[in-house]
C-alpha cells in the first residue's frame, strides 16, 4: 500500500510495509497487570529464575504529561520507583514485582533489562513495557508501604529550569579560553531523512570551536561527539534509557562521550563551545535520540 511522502520525514514513499511471521514466538513481555504494590509481568516463555528473582534486573519509573491546549508534551514529574522484591512463579512464566512509589494516574515505565530466557539465556527482544495506572487494585501486598523512598527525579527540576549545563554540554564560553574567541564557527542543521546537513568536519588538535545546532524538522535531536569507533554503542545505550533519558538529553553517562548539545525541539537552536580533541583521528558524531544514531551521523576529522 502506497502513501504520499509529502510532509513525511524519511525517504520512503510507502507508509505501510509487509511483515512476514517466521512462526517463532519471540521472547517478550506478554502482559503487565497492576498489583496493590507493583506489577505482575507475564512472559512468552519461562524465564531464568535466578536473573528474574533479582530486583536489580528491573527498573521502574513513572511520569505524567502536561495538560494544555497545545498538542504534545514531554514527560514531566518523572520519579524512580525502587523495585524491592521479585517473586518468580513456579512455572517461570510470570514475575510479581514489589515496587515503591506507584502513582495513580501516572504512566509507569517497566524495564526488565536483566531478564534471561530459561531455555537459551537470551535477553528479551523488547525489555520495556508501559502501564497507565488509573487506580491500584486492592489485595495482598508483598512489600510494606514506605513513602520515604519516593521523590521526584531530576527532570522535575528541569521543568523549573533548575538543571545546570554539565561540563560535556558547555553552553557558555569556557574560562580556559581566557577571553579569546572561537577559531572555528560551525552552523549545523538537519535535513529530511534523519540527516545532519554537514556529515564531514575538520579541525586542528585543540582548536577552539563554536558549534550552533538548529533543528528544522519536526523531531527531537541532539549532537553527540564520541571517541572513535564508539558512536553506535552510545546510540544503542541511549535506547535503553527509557523515559529517564529525556532528562539526560538521551546521552548516556560514558567516558566515550566527549561533548554534546541538549536535546532540542523543532525550530530551536543551541550553541556550545569546546576544544577539539588533541589527539588526531576520526571522531564520530551522532544524534543519540533513540533510533536515530544508525543514520544520523558524521565525522569530525582532527588533523
Amino acid at each position: 500500500m502506497e502513501a504520499f511522502s509529502e510532509g513525511v520525514a524519511g525517504g520512503k514513499e510507502q507508509g505501510i510495509e509487509r511483515l512476514e511471521w517466521t512462526g517463532k514466538v519471540p521472547f517478550e513481555i506478554l502482559e503487565a497487570k497492576a498489583q496493590p504494590d507493583g506489577f505482575l509481568l507475564t512472559f512468552t516463555e519461562p524465564v531464568d529464575k535466578t536473573s528474574a528473582a533479582d530486583p536489580n534486573n528491573y527498573r521502574v519509573g513513572n511520569f505524567i504529561y502536561k495538560y494544555h491546549t497545545q498538542y504534545g508534551s514531554p514527560p514531566i514529574n518523572h520519579q524512580s520507583c525502587p523495585v524491592l522484591k521479585a517473586e518468580v512463579a513456579e512455572d517461570g512464566l510470570s514475575v510479581r514485582l514489589g515496587v515503591a512509589c506507584l502513582e495513580d494516574g501516572y504512566v509507569h515505565e517497566i524495564n526488565a533489562h536483566g531478564i534471561r530466557s530459561a531455555d537459551n539465556g537470551e535477553t528479551l527482544v523488547h525489555s520495556t513495557a508501559y502501564y497507565t495506572l488509573n487506580e491500584r487494585p486492592y489485595g495482598n501486598r508483598i512489600i510494606p508501604l514506605d513513602d520515604e523512598l519516593c521523590g521526584l527525579g531530576a527532570d522535575a527540576l528541569a521543568d523549573r529550569g533548575e538543571v545546570e549545563p554539565t561540563t560535556k554540554n558547555p553552553t557558555e564560553i569556557p574560562a580556559s579560553w581566557n577571553g579569546q574567541t572561537a577559531e572555528q564557527s560551525i552552523s549545523l542543521g538537519t535535513i529530511v531523512g534523519l540527516k545532519f546537513d554537514i556529515e564531514e568536519m575538520t579541525a586542528k588538535p585543540g582548536e577552539r570551536i563554536q558549534l550552533t545546532f538548529s533543528s528544522s524538522d519536526d523531531m527531537l535531536h541532539n549532537w553527540v561527539l564520541c571517541k572513535p569507533g564508539t558512536s553506535q554503542a552510545i546510540g544503542n545505550e541511549a535506547m535503553t534509557l527509557g523515559v529517564a533519558g529525556m532528562n539526560m538529553n538521551f546521552v548516556p553517562e560514558s567516558d566515550d562521550v566527549l561533548i554534546h548539545t541538549s536535546l532540542i525541539h523543532s525550530k530551536t537552536t543551541e550553541t556550545i563551545y569546546f576544544n577539539a580533541p588533541t589527539e588526531p583521528g576520526d571522531y564520530e558524531y551522532i544524534c543519540s535520540f533513540p533510533g536515530h544514531a544508525p543514520v544520523m551521523k558524521g565525522i569530525l576529522t582532527v588533523r
